[in-house]
């Protein structure tokens, strides 16, 4: 089924590229670019807060324009991203704080639409599809096998705001955040007894050619 997925996810890419050609031809030329930057996440859910699990965002993407002036974009995408959770539970009687650690890593195809609204800043929003290539929990550094598996793929949306420092570099801040569960707890442990979703804020550079 993850082959399945991640061959859907190639084809919407290939699907978008074609369909922009199209409208490029009589708007301007194609762009691409790359990214690198630093995802900072939770967990939805799990009985903690605060996004202390960090992690590497980097990817690539394709630039169409949708109006003759650059003002409307859409931008496919292809991306990495490491999301997950981790924090101090409270400490016990005998004042001992167990920790939890949670990393997700998933590969995802955004399809982003953009507004150049002010002199280089722009708005961006859209759906992704992502699948779960590693996930691993671990409480005081020992991995935990006992819990329930996260589910495979994963539907959400996407909202950033970028700036064009010059004309092949950017700034770019996004959030993301899961339409469904990611995990949908046994009620095992106690920090799964709430439906569980990804919660992450990502920040970095681009690059576009």
């Amino acid at each position: 089924m993850k082959r399945l997925f991640i061959l859907a996810c190639l084809l919407l890419i290939v699907f978008c590229t074609q369909a922009q050609e199209k409208v490029s031809k009589s708007h301007g030329n194609v762009k691409g670019g790359v990214r690198i930057g630093l995802a900072t996440s939770q967990i939805s859910g799990d009985d903690l807060t605060g996004f202390h699990q960090f992690g590497v965002y980097a990817g690539g993407y394709a630039l169409f324009p949708l109006s003759q002036n650059w003002k409307w974009m859409v931008q496919p995408e292809l991306n990495f991203n490491m999301k997950g959770s981790h924090t101090y539970y409270p400490k016990g009687i005998d004042g001992y704080s167990p920790t939890y650690s949670l990393r997700l890593c998933y590969l995802e195809v955004p399809v982003m639409f953009k507004w150049n609204f002010f002199k280089g800043l722009i708005l961006e929003a859209g759906p992704q599809l992502g699948v779960n290539v590693y996930h691993r929990e671990k409480i005081d550094g020992n991995i935990d096998d006992h819990v329930q598996d996260f589910r495979w793929w994963e539907f959400s949306y996407v909202v950033g705001l970028s700036y064009i420092l010059k004309e092949h570099y950017g700034l770019y801040f996004r959030y993301t955040g899961s339409f469904i569960p990611v995990r949908v707890p046994n009620n095992v442990y106690n920090r799964m007894i709430n439906k569980q979703f990804n919660s992450v804020m990502m920040f970095g550079f681009y690059y576009q050619f």
